[in-house]
């Protein structure tokens, strides 16, 4: 006997993704995936609360929450761990946002990559101003010298203009 609803693999945009049919018996058209499933996959690194608010709020993707047969498959198969019910997304609407999140998550990587470089590049800083700060201790150190000296010929001076 065939269940009304079952998970099984789909490839949407070139990734293998658990994905649950929306109505009974169509396996094959209006795919559910579940959004740890969608951030995990789509939006690696990205933490699920802000992959949520990117779900909803920027990329206006309608989130379902789906019905007892829906979140049973979902549990058989351990994807309520998180959320119970766990909010699901159509595959088709990953499909037709893929531009804008491709996007956001190159952003998010060049904004990973700018820290950790600014991260790497902090010893290196310091080093640098190590250095900066021991060189001009070394000049506060010979400059007295200099001030010393500055002012005996000053004084000299002085003395060869009475003499005259």
């Amino acid at each position: 006997t065939l269940a009304p609803y079952k998970s099984h693999w789909a490839d949407v945009q070139g990734k293998m993704v658990a994905v649950v049919n929306l109505r009974p018996f169509d396996y094959k058209n209006n795919l559910l995936v579940t959004v740890p499933d969608f951030v995990s996959i789509f939006t690696p690194g990205l933490p699920l609360m802000e992959a949520t608010d990117l779900i909803q709020d920027v990329l206006k993707i309608e989130m379902f929450s789906g019905n007892k047969g829906h979140q049973k498959v979902l549990k058989q198969k351990g994807k309520c761990e998180i959320y119970d019910p766990v909010p699901l997304i159509l595959a088709q609407d990953i499909l037709s946002c893929m531009p804008q999140i491709q996007y956001l998550v190159d952003t998010m990587k060049n904004k990973q990559l700018q820290q950790s470089q600014q991260l790497q590049s902090a010893p290196l800083q310091q080093q640098l101003q190590s250095a900066q700060q021991q060189q001009h201790q070394q000049q506060l150190q010979s400059a007295p010298r200099q001030h010393f000296q500055q002012p005996r010929q000053l004084l000299q001076q002085p003395r060869q203009h009475f003499q005259q």
